[in-house]
């Protein structure tokens, strides 16, 4: 995929689209000249994608910013080739989104450790017994622990 009309090419037909289904979904803006506001949408022809495809023309800049935002590709990758391609920019989101799970349940097992942390703090100043306890038990539980582990 060496050109802009492949790479559109391309992303039509994975969708299964024809060019007149897609020339349907894609309206060019037309814009005031001095403060660039939208006036109206220039609808799309099956003839300008079919041109577009075979190298015929090149797209304008609002026409592989309709298309850029209608397949969800960078323009980079659409009228370049570079960067991220569709399948890249999908396995960014799915890697995106596990390390933003992992990150959350970090957070959530902090919390939980900061309050335990806080109980066992308030534990201790109000019950000085419960402190001699607990350290017992938690030294007992390690050179067991160790135990275990030395006879490996």
């Amino acid at each position: 995929m060496n050109t802009i009309g492949e790479r559109v090419r391309e992303l039509r037909t994975k969708k299964r689209l024809s060019m007149d289904a897609l020339a349907k979904s894609i309206a060019i803006p037309l814009r005031e000249k001095d403060t660039n506001k939208i006036l109206a949408y220039k609808p799309t022809t099956s003839a300008s994608i079919s041109n577009i495809e075979n190298d015929r023309h090149r797209p304008s800049l609002d026409m592989a910013i309709a298309l850029a935002e209608f397949f969800q590709v960078s323009l980079d990758w659409l009228i370049l080739g570079k960067g991220n391609s569709p399948e890249n920019i999908v396995e960014f989101y799915k890697t995106a989104e596990i390390q933003n799970g992992l990150i959350n349940e970090s957070q959530s097992y902090m919390y939980t450790t900061d309050i335990t942390h806080q109980i066992s703090q308030n534990l201790i100043e109000q019950h000085p017994e419960f402190s001699k306890k607990l350290k017992e038990y938690i030294s007992a539980t390690v050179a067991e622990e160790v135990k275990k582990q030395s006879k490996k």
